[in-house]
């Protein structure tokens, strides 16, 4: 939220003041040698990040090929030798999903290819001794880049293990280019070039520079320097001839190396930049001039990004009353279909069987789900919150979601222990999961991992709770769409592959809570959304079973009077008949004022209304007024969203969420004038 004008203010003085002082502790420091050193070890640790960060990018392409070939190693179809074709079939289908590969094949301990994805090519692997470690250390293993065929590649093999035994290796020839663009992607300096290297020391990959380094040896000093330690820095010349200071890193699983070589020139001129501001302490003042500009647009982004989030939360709130407004039209609309299908159902039972109608059915139902996703979205829904221990919960869906995600697949706990207890709604939370399992199933191209975690967190308004995360390893989304992914039918996927709602239920259930819902993604590595929950500040309500209608003992009143209200005529002329066909008599009224009068001149054995009508009473203001003056006379709510669910409970009215079906609505009716009879026993 926007900040107040006095701590804005104060924020103004603190960078005016920091203006004044700084020059003074520029020039000291610049005046000093050991911020000289202090400076070089700064670029020099930055280079190394950097390096590592891009190891880490093109280890984890690799190890993911590496892992997928494993898996395929494992298929049942590699038991026997009659599976071979099945298997190959197997081979050409992941290939035509996998842009990185070249070819692949199985070949037997010997080196003798058994079955491959293309029909040309030797019948035996061209590296044997490469071959052999893998069939010899039984492991997986990614080779070094292969230049004896038409085209390079990097191998990338596993082992066939039955009954102890290597029975054959799957073999994957992958694309250098593969690793090129990864390398690419990392968005270095354009002075800055980046190699990757192979474990034999031949060069992979580079983001410029002469293609045909491809497949050469890397220089003398990056080889010399690796064979030494497995990270640092190095001086030495680029192919080209150009003289740089390198950073490099060793993978320890692959044993590929990335060298990231920076011109010298490049690398030394913070140093001579720093040692002529210490020759020329004046010159300290243009420093301080960039350490202002730097906070000044620093305070500008600050400013620019309470903005941003005020907005969003400003639009995500006017989506909610949106969609509250529409479902709850939509559920008047809803309850006019279902019960007019139930009169019709009941009054011709042969017509149930019609194809039409059960078309109509089934149509209504995805009706009444839509609206719910939309009333969780909105925090209008009704619900009911319960205390619970997240991570009993979490271990209870487990199988919920591995159930969604199907048997390939993998759910991972990692469960923090001693959370605070949350209150929230298990039937929305189960939902939630489920719909963050189902996105998570479909984000990923080949089987993987899914983990959902817990931990303590605090939630935006400073709350201490529970952050609930469910991360997958699949494809991820896009930046630019991030924002809109928790919006209303707003979808990443095909037609008629999603609704648009999954998410919008997963935000809905995290405000309902109290809490919120955030997203993080990153194309290529996956996404991750977490749910902060507040803790629970008492016990809670615990659940309890109603009674089924047969067990509720039908009152001895020759006349059973019941008085409906809703301002919606069709709602209500739908309701009126299918309480009649129950043996009811029914007294209609359009408002809470003809209600009560209604109640001032007859009686009745219960009441059913509407919360949301014009005038100056509505449905809650109604259920107060028959509390005061006709304390025995049963009260039933009926709304798609009520504002004042605790007002409504309190005033002892017993609330049901539309469309309400009309064996829901008879079982409560029947209930509340079972209590009141009970009760006016009771009273003598």
């Amino acid at each position: 939220m926007p900040q107040t004008v006095e701590k804005r203010a104060a924020r103004h003085v603190a960078l005016f003041s920091a203006a004044a002082l700084i020059p003074l502790v520029v020039y000291a420091a610049g005046t000093t040698l050991s911020s000289l050193e202090s400076q070089r070890a700064i670029l020099e640790q930055n280079a190394l990040e950097e390096t590592r960060d891009v190891s880490a990018l093109v280890d984890a392409q690799l190890s993911r090929q590496l892992d997928l070939v494993s898996f395929l190693a494992l298929l049942p179809s590699l038991d026997n030798p009659s599976g071979l074709d099945s298997f190959a079939e197997t081979l050409r289908r992941t290939q035509a999903v996998q842009p990185s590969w070249l070819s692949a094949f199985v070949a037997d301990p010997d080196g003798n290819v058994l079955v491959r994805t293309n029909t040309s090519g030797r019948a035996r692997v061209v590296d044997l001794e490469s071959f052999r470690q893998v069939v010899d250390r039984r492991v997986p293993l990614i080779g070094s880049l292969a230049t004896g065929t038409s085209k390079r590649a990097v191998p990338v093999r596993a082992p066939v293990i039955r009954n102890g035994a290597v029975r054959a290796v799957v073999v994957v020839a992958l694309r250098p280019d593969g690793i090129g663009e990864e390398l690419r992607q990392a968005d270095l300096p354009s002075q800055w070039t980046g190699t990757v290297v192979d474990g034999d020391g031949r060069i992979v990959a580079r983001t410029h520079g002469d293609a045909t380094a491809i497949g050469q040896e890397a220089s003398t000093a990056a080889l010399t320097a690796r064979a030494h330690a497995s990270d640092g820095l190095y001086e030495g010349r680029l192919l080209e001839g150009a003289a740089t200071i390198s950073a490099f890193h060793v993978s320890p699983r692959t044993g590929y190396s990335v060298h990231i070589g920076i011109p010298r020139t490049v690398f030394r001129a913070s140093l001579d930049r720093a040692i002529w501001l210490a020759s020329l302490g004046g010159a300290a003042s243009l420093g301080l001039a960039t350490v202002f500009l730097f906070l000044l647009a620093r305070e500008i982004g600050l400013r620019r990004s309470e903005a941003q989030a005020l907005e969003n939360a400003q639009r995500m709130e006017g989506l909610g009353r949106l969609t509250g407004g529409v479902a709850h039209d939509f559920n008047n609309l809803l309850t006019v279909i279902t019960g007019n299908l139930e009169l019709l159902e009941r009054r011709l039972p042969s017509i149930s069987a019609n194809r039409s109608f059960e078309a109509i059915r089934k149509a209504a139902d995805r009706g009444v789900n839509i609206t719910r996703g939309l009333l969780s979205f909105s925090r209008l829904g009704l619900s009911r919150h319960v205390v619970v221990d997240i991570n009993q919960r979490l271990r209870e869906a487990q199988g919920m979601v591995q159930q969604t995600l199907g048997s390939l697949s993998a759910v991972e706990l990692d469960l923090r222990e001693e959370l605070p207890r949350v209150s929230l709604d298990p039937v929305q939370f189960d939902l939630a999961l489920l719909n963050l399992a189902a996105n998570a199933r479909d984000a990923m191209q080949a089987p993987g991992t899914v983990r959902m975690s817990s931990r303590t967190a605090m939630t935006p308004d400073g709350k201490p709770g529970v952050a609930i995360a469910v991360s997958d390893p699949g494809i991820g989304i896009p930046a630019g769409i991030l924002k809109r992914v928790f919006e209303p039918f707003f979808t990443t996927k095909g037609v008629a592959e999603g609704s648009g709602l999954g998410l919008t239920q997963v935000y809905g259930f995290a405000q309902n809570s109290g809490g919120t819902a955030q997203i993080e993604s990153y194309p290529g590595f996956g996404t991750t959304v977490t749910i902060l929950l507040p803790g629970a500040s008492g016990s809670g309500e615990s659940e309890r079973a109603s009674p089924a209608a047969s067990s509720i003992p039908r009152p001895t009143t020759l006349v059973e009077r019941i008085l409906l209200v809703d301002d919606n005529e069709e709602v209500r002329a739908v309701t009126a008949a299918y309480l009649r066909d129950a043996g009811f008599v029914v007294e209609e009224a359009a408002d809470a004022m003809s209600a009560i009068g209604l109640l001032e001149r007859n009686s009745f054995e219960a009441i059913v209304s509407d919360i949301a009508m014009p005038g100056t009473m509505d449905g809650l203001g109604l259920a107060r007024e028959v509390g005061q003056r006709w304390p025995l006379t049963p009260l039933i709510l009926i709304s798609g969203y009520a504002r004042s669910l605790v007002d409504a409970r309190r005033g002892g009215a017993r609330v049901l969420a539309k469309p309400c079906t009309p064996a829901r609505l008879l079982d409560a009716i029947r209930e509340e004038m079972n209590v009141a009879a009970r009760a006016s026993r009771a009273l003598g």
